[in-house]
Parts: structure tokens; C-alpha cells; sequence
């Protein structure tokens, strides 16, 4: 019996596992509260080339304007119109099983379940990189996640998707100073947040080529500034969302979730102090994934045997990447205290 579950297990395991794509995504896109949201919208994009490439409007035509009956207006090739690149992100996770993992699980139903076990550790484990790196500076074949896309110290003078935003002042998302209370004229700290995201809501509605934001992503910390400051308006709440766990306050249409992995401890917050919120346009973001037959990017390829070893080898991976092509209708607010949401 032992050498029948040595040699059936692999095979066993292989067709369990052909189902781990469907897995993926309840424990990872059902997870991560951006992710979700861009599912939701409809982003999730197919892409492929070496690199993803748009073409982006980054300044405005300066030719025409107005005229008088019987002026010349002038055409000139000003070539407003730039291409942008974004590198594919790739991320791996491994799903070991050993020879012996068979010999000490008696039977069919054993070995699965404990084949089970193993890949929901290594999705939880993929589902923690993107978490974190939903929110990083991207590099390294990383996600180019939000602080990479505005990122409070640099955005007016580093590149995104391979544009200089010191060229193109337009290829920028909104932001105020360093702080949310910079936001404001006024020395009182009444309802600093809310202000600060009317001010950054409006600003994007208006500059930006996509309507208005849609979704906003903010800490644990922030969230729970923002909903004691509107805790008596039970309208404001988004079941939906609040339903998936993200939180789910409404402010002006648009919903605002909450996310674990975006705070001070590892790093995701921006700034020395205070929590960070980002209010976002779904419809300026794409989550785009290299292959159609990848199901939002993760694909869990055919076992290879173990190098001088006796076990076989699973690998779950995901490449892909979250690009944004018009900065304009995104906003970033950091420095968010106490104080400021009082």
C-alpha cells in the first residue's frame, strides 16, 4: 500500500492542485482590498510584449484655441501623446511534498488534505508579497505598487511608467505638503480630514480625464479617525465592502476601505508620522496579467521532482502588474493624526 501512495501521489495531488488557480483567487483578490475593488470595476486587464506599454496624453495641445472667421490656425507636431513602459512583475511560491509526507499519511484522503494545507500556506504566503508590495516602491521585479506610483518626497521630480514627472507636470497624482493639516488656511483642526478629502476629491474630479474618484485605501488607524468622525451618519456605510471585511465607508460616491498592510510598522505608511490615505479612479488603473488564461495572474505550474531529494515540487506564480494613466484623478494625503481628524 505504502509504494502504491508514493507513486499515485504525485498525479493525486497534480489534479487537486489544477484547481489551486480558482483558490488563488479567493484567498489572495478576495483578500486585498485594492485588488478586490479593481475586480470589481472590472480592471483586471490581459496583457503580454516584454513590457506593458500605453500611449499617454502627459501635456495638453497647445495648436488652435480660439479664432476669428478667416484666421490661419496653425498645426504643428508637438507630439503630446507619449508611450509609457511598466516592467512585469513576478512573484513565485513553492508547494513542497516529500515522499515521506505520503508514507506517514495513510491513504487518499490524507495526502490531500495535508496537500491542501500546504498550498494554502504558499497562497497566503504570495498573497502577503502582493499585500505589502500593493503599497511599495516597486523594483527588483516588485509590483510598482502606490508608493511608487506617489510617493510624497518625489513625485514631482522622479518617473513613473518610464515619464519624467519633472517634464510632465501633468503625469502627477494631487497631493498637499507634507501633511493633511497643510491642506488648509485655517489654524482649527475641526474635520482637517474630511476637508483635506473634499479638497483632494474635487481636485481630481476636475483635473483628471476619468470623472470622479471612485475608492479610497487608508490604514486601520485612519479608518477609524475617519468613521468616528462620521460614526452618526449610519447612511454613509458601505455594506458591500464592510461585508468583505475592507470597512466601507462612503464619502461623495466613492467608498473607503480599510487595509492592515498599509501602516507605520512595515514601512507602507508615508511619511515619519501620521497614517496615509490614498484616494484613487479606478477607472485610471489597470491590474494588468501577462497571459488570458491566467486567472488575475496565477498560474500553478505542472510538478517537477526534487533535486537529489525524494518529492515533488508545485510552483504557484503570479506576473502581472498595476499601472495608473492618469495620475491626475489619483490623490495621496499623509500625516493623518488624531489631531487632524478631530
Amino acid at each position: 500500500m505504502s509504494t502504491s501512495r508514493t507513486v499515485t501521489y504525485g498525479a493525486l495531488l497534480t489534479t487537486t492542485f489544477e484547481q489551486t488557480d480558482k483558490v488563488a483567487h479567493d484567498i489572495i483578490t478576495d483578500s486585498m482590498p485594492g485588488l478586490f475593488w479593481f475586480g470589481k470595476k472590472n480592471r483586471v486587464k490581459a496583457g503580454g510584449g516584454e513590457r506593458i506599454r500605453r500611449n499617454i496624453a502627459v501635456r495638453f495641445n497647445t495648436d488652435g484655441g480660439s479664432f476669428a472667421a478667416g484666421d490661419r490656425i496653425t498645426a504643428t507636431d508637438q507630439n503630446p501623446v507619449e508611450p509609457a513602459f511598466w516592467e512585469w512583475a513576478q512573484y513565485d511560491k513553492p508547494t513542497i511534498f516529500y515522499e515521506a509526507d505520503a508514507l506517514k499519511n495513510a491513504g487518499a484522503p490524507q495526502i490531500l488534505d495535508l496537500g491542501k494545507a500546504k498550498m494554502n500556506q504558499s497562497l497566503n504566503s504570495l498573497k502577503e508579497d502582493l499585500a505589502v508590495a500593493f503599497y511599495g516602491s516597486g523594483g527588483d521585479n516588485k509590483l510598482t505598487g502606490l508608493r511608487a506610483f506617489a510617493d510624497v518626497n518625489t513625485l514631482t521630480t522622479d518617473t513613473y511608467g518610464d515619464l519624467s514627472r519633472t517634464t510632465y507636470a501633468d503625469w502627477r497624482p494631487f497631493y498637499k505638503a507634507s501633511a493633511v493639516g497643510a491642506c488648509y488656511t485655517t489654524t482649527v483642526p475641526t474635520e482637517q480630514l474630511l476637508n483635506a478629502m473634499r479638497v483632494a476629491f474635487i481636485t481630481c474630479s476636475n483635473k483628471g480625464s476619468h470623472g470622479s474618484p471612485d475608492f479610497a485605501l487608508t490604514s486601520i488607524q485612519g479608518f477609524d479617525y475617519l468613521e468616528q468622525r462620521t460614526m452618526a451618519a449610519l447612511r454613509i456605510y458601505d455594506a458591500e465592502t464592510g461585508d468583505m471585511g475592507f470597512g466601507g465607508l462612503k464619502f461623495k460616491g466613492m467608498t473607503v476601505m480599510a487595509d492592515p498592510h498599509l501602516n507605520t510598522t512595515d514601512g507602507t505608511c508615508q511619511g515619519t508620522s501620521g497614517e496615509t490615505m490614498y484616494i484613487l479612479n479606478s477607472k485610471s488603473w489597470e491590474w494588468v496579467t501577462l497571459t488570458p488564461d491566467m486567472n488575475k495572474g496565477f498560474k500553478t505550474r505542472d510538478p517537477v521532482d526534487l533535486e537529489e531529494q525524494l518529492g515533488k515540487r508545485w510552483d504557484t506564480y503570479f506576473i502581472g502588474q498595476m499601472i495608473c494613466t492618469d495620475p491626475r484623478s489619483n490623490a495621496v494625503l499623509q500625516g493623518i493624526t488624531a489631531v487632524a481628524a478631530s
